[in-house]
Formats: C-alpha cells, sequence, structure tokens
C-alpha cells in the first residue's frame, strides 16, 4: 500500500457458520505444475486440452482454461479432484464458470465412489448458461450415498449435437463444502466481529489479525467489490489462537474486503482505499 494511504474499516461477516471449509485443493488455481493445477487430474487430452489462464481470470492470478477436442456430443472430459466425504451427508460443488462459447458447455459434477474408489453413481451435472457473456456460479448440491467414502469432483466441457472442436470455457474458485452453502456466501453484521485491519486509519502498511478457532487451513486474502481476487495473504494451516498477518500492496482507489474463510471465523472487512 502507499505511505499516506487511509482505511476505512466496517465489519462483515461471511458465512455465518453455515457453510464449512471448502475441501478442495487449490480451487482457485492458484497452484501450478507445469502446466497442470496440483491437485487436480486431467481426465483426458485428447478430448479436452487443459491449460494455465491469466486472461480472462475471476482470481488471480489464474484460472482453468478447457478446450474441447472433438466434435458433437459425448466424449465429455476435464478435470477432477477425489476428495473424503461422509456417506449419507449432503455437499455442495461449486465453480464460476465464463461459458461464452456457442461451440462447447461448461459442466459439473460429483461422482460418488466407495472406499477402494470405485464408482458408485452420480449426482447429475450443473450447466453453465452459454448466452451468459461474463463469469457465473454454477453448483450443484447433492447428498452422498451411504456407503460413500469419497467425492470426485468434476470440471468439464461438454459438446453437444452439432458443436465443432476448439470450443472453450473457463473454471475459477471452485469449492466443494459439507451442507448446501457456498463458501462465500455474504451474511449479515457480526456483534463484535473477530477481525480486524489496523491502525485505522493506517498509512504505509496495514496489520491483519483474525482468531482462529480451531486448528486447520485458513484463507487470508483481499478482493475487491466485484468478487475478485487481488491479494493472497495466507492459505496455509494455522494453530487454534490469535494471528496476525502484513497487507502491504499498490492498489487502486477502490473498495476491498478483506476476507478471512476456512477454520477461522468467515469473516471479512471492507477496506476503502
Amino acid at each position: 500500500m502507499r505511505k499516506h494511504m487511509v482505511l476505512a474499516i466496517a465489519a462483515l461477516l461471511l458465512l455465518g457458520g453455515t457453510a464449512g471449509a471448502n475441501l478442495l485443493r487449490n480451487g482457485d488455481f492458484s497452484e501450478w505444475t507445469g502446466i497442470y493445477p496440483v491437485g487436480w487430474l486431467v481426465e483426458d487430452t485428447t478430448k479436452a486440452r487443459v491449460e494455465r489462464s491469466t486472461d480472462p481470470v475471476r482470481s488471480a492470478p489464474a484460472a482453468v482454461k478447457l478446450t474441447r477436442m472433438v466434435e458433437g456430443t459425448g466424449n465429455n472430459a476435464g478435470i477432477k479432484q477425489l476428495v473424503p466425504i461422509t456417506g449419507g451427508q449432503e455437499y455442495t460443488l461449486t465453480a464460476y464458470a465464463l461459458d461464452d462459447d456457442d461451440n462447447a458447455s461448461a459442466g459439473i459434477g460429483i461422482s460418488w465412489r466407495a472406499a477402494d474408489t470405485s464408482y458408485i453413481s452420480h449426482s447429475g451435472t450443473a450447466y453453465g448458461d452459454s448466452t451468459v457473456r461474463t463469469w457465473q456460479r454454477v453448483s450443484k448440491t447433492a447428498t452422498a450415498p451411504a456407503n460413500a467414502a469419497y467425492a470426485d469432483c468434476l470440471l468439464r466441457i461438454y459438446g453437444f449435437t452439432g458443436s465443432q472442436a476448439g470450443g472453450v470455457v473457463y473454471f475459477d474458485d471452485a469449492s466443494l463444502v459439507q451442507g448446501a452453502g457456498a463458501v462465500e456466501e455474504p451474511g449479515q453484521l457480526p456483534a463484535p466481529a473477530r477481525i480486524s485491519v489496523r491502525p485505522n486509519p493506517v498509512s504505509g502498511p496495514a496489520r491483519v489479525g483474525f482468531a482462529v478457532a480451531r486448528a486447520g487451513r485458513v484463507s487470508v486474502a483481499l478482493y475487491d467489490r466485484t468478487g475478485r481476487r487481488v491479494v493472497l495473504l495466507a492459505d496455509r494451516r494455522f494453530e487454534a489462537g490469535a494471528h496476525e498477518l502484513t497487507l502491504d500492496r499498490e492498489l487502486p482507489t477502490g473498495s476491498y474486503f478483506v476476507r478471512v474463510t476456512g477454520a477461522a471465523d468467515g469473516l471479512a472487512k471492507l477496506v476503502v482505499r
């Protein structure tokens, strides 16, 4: 942040405890090994090419780009991630898709698998709308079979009768949570809020303080008012207790949210530049 920058703070509560932590690894596609996203398995590159995208992107620094390599319907592929779950419980898979190509559709779904990873059943597929020419939220909520031990989370590019090869869709900010919630839904004002940005007002770097109720992975990030992530301060395991991070970044004039999600209290603060 520039010297003499002044931050005005207003507290907001995210999730209100109605949604759990994101069970997916690297759901924002910020981590890549070579040409593939960390934590994700590429299904079949003869059917769908997988690439890192920095433009377009919903949350910096990257999204995943899928290009359909075959014509017509069927032969749908993309990326997937196998996540341990509890049988008989409800889960929600969510991703943001940019699906403005008339030769392809974005789709997400869950394949339920047993302890030996054998296939049990499928949740059904939720599709993006190719007439929406911007990032859109696609979500699928389903209950795991009682004998399920894993959710195989699928982000795919789909074809249809008459579609040509070369269609493109993008995915970003994917999450799997237990229940019917989502990772970044707004809630009401907390009382009191247990996240701080100080000093307030501030010149120079700011300190972001937050409390973790239980040990676990916590993500702390700065978002703009459109929901695009602009700074990731931390995404790692924190022990229970109070923690503090430094927010020191050149920012254009505008409004931002510092959001804390995961094993923390799901809080955010409005930061005005």
